[in-house]
């Protein structure tokens, strides 16, 4: 049975994308969209309603909505995704219909896909976000909570594992691993696996730090 309301948690500039991009699916079902941000008290932004998640889960039961998390620090992303789990939300796949996707390719619950980005037989985890004009190659597998920024291309084979960040223009050489909590920099040129929690910077990629923190944005 089809959900009533659509809520995007988060209302940054992936948020308002995400709101924009609606209109343009296929089949958007949804009667209703409503961003949540737990920094505000309920509020509207730009005629749009705006609610803490908590007022959220009580006004729009999950038997009634869905959320999409439109974060873009993987870190968050996995909090925020366990948090609307917890309550019994489901998380559709939102895909732009001028994406290129394989038959083959295979999402979880919550993926996003960005104009333009091409697919070829993936496996994406839950929660992840691929951005616009973005290829990934065949056979390639991406884990939960990951962000595949624009322009960035993940060659046949490779493996990004959960809560990796690729940033603009970056290019990932096939059959190559990208550890947990990993970054990948803007223009980046990875010939070679990176290990978990490493920031890589250059072409050719080299560790330049450990991300201990498990963010991108700090």
């Amino acid at each position: 049975m089809n959900k009533k309301v659509l809520g995007i948690y988060g209302t940054g500039g992936t948020g308002w994308e995400i709101y924009e991009l609606i209109p343009e699916l296929k089949d958007p079902y949804w009667e209703k969209i409503v961003f949540i941000d737990d920094s505000k008290e309920s509020c509207e932004l730009n005629g749009v309603e705006c609610l803490p998640f908590s007022v959220f889960a009580e006004k729009y039961p999950f038997d009634d909505a869905e959320i999409i998390i439109s974060l873009g620090e993987p870190k968050y992303r996995e909090l925020l995704y366990n948090k609307v789990i917890s309550r019994n939300y489901t998380l559709p796949a939102l895909i732009h219909p001028e994406a290129y996707i394989s038959e083959r390719a295979k999402f979880g619950q919550g993926v996003i896909v960005k104009s333009r980005a091409m697919l070829s037989n993936v496996t994406i985890g839950d929660n992840s976000l691929v951005a616009d004009l973005s290829t990934l190659g065949h056979g390639v597998i991406i884990g939960k909570h990951c962000v595949i920024s624009g322009h960035s291309t993940v060659n046949g084979g490779s493996i990004l594992e959960d809560n990796v960040y690729v940033g603009v223009s970056a290019n990932i050489r096939e059959d190559t691993r990208i550890g947990k909590f990993s970054i990948v920099s803007m223009a980046a040129a990875v010939f070679k696996d990176v290990k978990d929690e490493q920031i890589v910077m250059g072409n050719p990629a080299r560790v330049i730090a450990r991300n201990e923190k498990k963010l991108v944005f700090q």
